[in-house]
């Protein structure tokens, strides 16, 4: 647990995604300040503003999106859970696991 494994296929299938997404969407949730008077003085005129995280949350990452990503991730243990008792390859849940990873990837990316 002190070290991160990068040549473990699972680093790069489950936790480099998990970390990446978990880091863009808690950098999303963040509300960004907004200069009311146009000027360039600290702190003056300054508001917060939550248009953008609740932008993000309407429209990239809503909770369909979050429902399919909790499915992906159940069938993708299922099929973990059959190549382990021995009826299909782990390799073939390794490949699936990839396309199911960039599948997501590519709804999030696309919604941007």
């Amino acid at each position: 647990p002190y070290r991160a494994d990068f040549s473990n296929g699972n680093t790069w299938i489950f936790i480099v995604p998990m970390w990446l997404g978990l880091g863009v969407d808690v950098s999303k949730q963040f509300p960004s300040l907004i200069d009311l008077n146009g000027k360039n003085e600290l702190l003056s005129g300054l508001t917060i503003s939550w248009e953008s995280a609740h932008e993000w949350n309407d429209s990239v990452v809503d909770e369909s999106y979050l429902l399919l990503t909790m499915l992906c991730t159940m069938l993708v243990a299922f099929l973990f859970t059959l190549a382990f008792r021995g009826y299909i390859s782990v390799w073939s849940c390794y490949w699936i696991a990839v396309a199911v990873v960039a599948s997501l990837a590519a709804r999030v990316f696309h919604s941007l």
